[in-house]
């Protein structure tokens, strides 16, 4: 009994000893040669699974023991080792490590393969680049990151993503956007519906080696998206909060005022008169004077004056005396400085099985056209785990919400703010005034009454009569509502040693409600007691994919081969219908509507089958070459011309590699590649 009391009380003093040499320490990851921190850091304790990853500011907290060994690695740099000893606080300085270029690894076509491996033309853009650019669409993130790669801004539309090309113009009717590839499988879904917090990287695919395994889908290039996984340590809290203004890039044009634009439209009508009518230029001035403000002429007098005086017949000049009566600005009452408000909230980890990635986000943005804005709430789900040592399965999940308030014109119409405001004289006010200039309250809707261009008002306006955006895009309602849901679940199973087999089954569900409603009050509809139009376009796409791969090395020598089968399928089911003569104003549905305008309908289906093949070979990490095949069946042609054959050839040199250059200093990498496809 004695021996046992002695044996547990040493037991448990060495449990009490070891327990307490346990304690949290800290401290920052930054870079030798900047001194800026480094997130994404490894942390861990050496000879264990046990670790953690510095935040966004290097930061990192793990706890340890006085005997343990903490192990410092990131790509790009060189692994560092400290020991725990009786420290709280290791800071960490990591130095550039140009040999650690071999380990970075790019997305390709239904798989992965190192940077220094690959023959085709890519570039990648991580995670630390796309969140210092405060956009909605990861579309506009790339713009000036990708070299070769021509975005435009598709508008300014709050919402709206840019148009991007790859490859240029590749043809005069189709569509020359790239291929987009989620997760490893082709998205039909909206990119703006992808949170750019919850995206690792963007590989775009430029040449037909890259591109060639998704066959005519990749003719104007590739822009694979990868999503965040959790990484090895202790669960990661997340939560941001960014909020700006917007405003407009480029300066508004300088415009002439009320005096400069009298004085102008009197020479142009003195001109006119002399040379269509061929009255002299003294009878022609004064012909001018007396029908400047005129039912034929400009009607409206932003002068105290009356208008056969405003302007001297001889020299074309504004009366001394006259006093103007009101000043407003379009543009001042159409734009407006815009908000914007994104919120975001993930979760992430990982154990030694699986890994999991959980975020939330809302977005607000509020356009520099009023009544324009975007509002947008995203989730996502990411899982994975190794099932067997032999099986791992994972399933990414995301879905968005959202509703974009937009002008709903373009161009040179009236209804575009833009146009408008540019296109209305100086003279005409945005809101109704007396003879003296005085406002005129408005007793319905309150505030001040507006000027419509009505003869019933200040006279009927030359320049878009019946009309005054600040009020009808109010009473109009133009906006969509798009939702959609995406899923993309996936088995890997390893076998013999050098072999995997992959099978990818992913969905998309896009859902679009819009709405164009135009008024039956005031402006282009009045006329027709308002109209209204209302059209729902449902996408469904699923993708299945088989993949078998091989990866050998025999000595220099490294194989690797692919081959696939994927089925591809797309429905579109699009239904619209548009309305006239609304017995009330208030409401944009069609069920009150008097008048069926329009309506219509259809549905789009397309399949595709495609069989492909892959191989890269490298010798000695130095020589490399690589081959793609694809044959794709697609249900657009007619069935003796349904099949097309896309290929691909590449080859490498790493001239880096060369002992002429193995030890040169001032080049990390040099390769000089070739393709054709």
């Amino acid at each position: 009994m004695k021996k046992l009391l002695q044996s547990l009380f040493v037991l448990m003093f060495v449990a009490i000893t070891a327990i307490a040499q346990e304690r949290t320490i800290t401290g920052t990851v930054t870079s030798s040669d900047d001194k800026l921190p480094i997130p994404g850091v490894s942390v861990r304790i050496k000879n264990t699974t046990k670790g953690t990853v510095s935040d966004s500011n290097g930061k990192y907290s793990i706890t340890a023991n006085s005997n343990a060994t903490l192990v410092f690695s990131s790509i790009g740099y060189e692994t560092v080792e400290f020991s725990a000893g009786n420290k709280a606080v290791i800071n960490a300085a990591l130095t550039s490590d140009s040999k650690s270029l071999d380990e970075v690894v790019i997305q390709v076509p239904y798989g992965t393969v190192k940077k220094t491996a690959f023959t085709g033309s890519e570039s990648t853009v991580g995670a630390s680049s796309l969140q210092k650019q405060q956009v909605t669409s990861v579309t506009r993130a790339l713009e000036g990151l990708v070299p070769g790669l021509v975005a435009t801004n598709g508008g300014g539309q709050p919402g709206s993503g840019a148009t991007i090309r790859v490859r240029g113009v590749g043809s005069v009717n189709a569509n020359s956007s790239p291929l987009y590839v989620l997760n490893g499988t082709p998205y039909n879904g909206s990119i703006e519906a992808l949170s750019m917090d919850d995206i690792e990287t963007v590989t775009v695919l430029k040449d037909a080696a890259a591109a060639a395994l998704f066959g005519s889908r990749g003719a104007n290039g590739v822009i694979m998206l990868t999503t965040k996984q959790g990484r090895q340590g202790k669960a990661a809290v997340n939560a941001t909060l960014r909020t700006g203004w917007m405003t407009r890039g480029i300066p508004e044009y300088q415009r002439v005022d009320e005096k400069d634009y009298y004085e102008l439209m009197w020479e142009a009508t003195r001109n006119r008169l002399v040379n269509a009518s061929g009255q002299t230029p003294a009878v022609a001035g004064q012909n001018a004077t007396n029908t400047l403000t005129s039912g034929t002429g400009l009607v409206y007098n932003a002068y105290n004056v009356p208008g056969n005086q405003l302007v001297d017949p001889v020299t074309g000049k504004l009366n001394p005396n006259a006093t103007l009566l009101w000043d407003d600005n379009w543009s001042e009452v159409l734009f407006r400085t815009g908000r914007r408000q994104d919120f975001n909230f993930n979760v992430s980890g990982a154990s030694d099985k699986s890994d999991y990635f959980i975020s939330m986000g809302y977005l607000k943005e509020d356009g520099i056209a009023k009544f324009t804005d975007y509002n947008r709430f995203t989730t996502r789900v990411n899982v994975n785990s190794q099932v067997k040592d032999w099986l791992k399965a994972g399933v990414n999940m995301d879905g968005s919400i959202a509703k974009q308030r937009n002008n709903g014109a373009d161009g040179t119409a009236t209804s575009n703010p833009f146009y408008y405001s540019r296109m209305m004289g100086p003279i005409y006010p945005v809101y109704q005034r007396t003879a003296t200039g005085a406002f005129i309250p408005d007793l319905t809707y309150g505030g001040n009454t507006l000027d419509w261009g009505r003869a019933n008002q200040m006279g009927l306006r030359p320049y878009a009569p019946n009309s005054n955006l600040l009020g009808s895009l109010d009473l109009d309602d133009s906006n969509v509502k798009p939702t959609s849901v995406n899923a993309n679940s996936y088995l890997e199973a390893t076998f013999l040693k050098d072999f995997k087999f992959k099978t990818t089954l992913a969905a998309t569900y896009y859902d679009q409600y819009l709405t164009r409603f135009q008024n039956s009050l005031f402006g282009d509809a009045d006329n027709v007691a308002g109209r209204s139009t209302k059209s729902n376009d449902r996408q469904l796409t699923v993708t299945f994919n088989q993949v078998l791969t091989y990866s050998k090395t025999l000595g220099d020598h490294n194989i690797t081969a692919l081959a696939g089968h994927e089925n591809y399928y797309f429905k579109q089911n699009f239904l619209s219908a548009t309305r006239t003569g609304f017995p009330f104003p208030g409401t944009s549905e069609l069920a009150p509507a008097a008048t069926a305008e329009a309506s219509t309908s259809y549905e789009n289906n397309h399949r595709i089958e495609g069989y492909f093949l892959n191989a890269n070979y490298q010798y000695k990490s130095k020589y490399l070459a690589s081959a793609s095949y694809r044959r794709d069946g697609t249900s657009r042609f007619y069935k003796d011309n349904q099949w097309g054959d896309f290929y691909s050839f590449g080859l490498g040199w790493r001239l880096t590699q060369e002992d002429f250059l193995k030890s040169s200093t001032w080049i990390d990498e040099l390769k000089l590649k070739a393709s054709y496809g």
